[in-house]
């Protein structure tokens, strides 16, 4: 929508979600993750925040915001900038790619890949507890 939109410690964990709108793996996964909201909600207790990166007009669904749109995507996002540098500076391996950090901002936990709503649920646990799942 345009609002400017930071990733700050704020008292509460965070999961990231880093995608790129070229990648067949996010494009099967982000409305895979807006059923799951759509179905139980997003905890109250932990904030989700969407990192679009890797942009690149060459591929396809760009611009990123537009195919977000698309799929009725609710969570807050950020669209990086030419050079990736938020992509860059989360220390992205892969699409699509999850942080998870504690209320104080410190990361717990990082994986990259589709995956199943038993692993999402195992990201909330690590957000609430502040430890990596097992």
């Amino acid at each position: 929508d345009g609002k400017q939109l930071t990733i700050a410690p704020n008292g509460k964990p965070h999961i990231i979600m880093v995608v790129a709108h070229w990648c067949s793996h996010c494009q099967a996964e982000v409305p895979r993750v807006q059923k799951w909201l759509n179905a139980s909600g997003m905890p109250a207790d932990i904030d989700l925040v969407t990192v679009a990166t890797s942009n690149d007009p060459a591929k396809g669904n760009f611009p990123a915001a537009d195919w977000l749109r698309r799929e009725q995507w609710s969570v807050p996002t950020i669209v990086d900038d030419k050079q990736s540098q938020a992509g860059s500076a989360l220390g992205v391996s892969g699409f699509p790619y999850f942080i998870v950090t504690d209320a104080q901002g410190k990361v717990v936990y990082r994986t990259s890949g589709e995956i199943t709503e038993d692993q999402w649920n195992a990201l909330l646990e690590a957000a609430r507890s502040g430890k990596a799942p097992v």
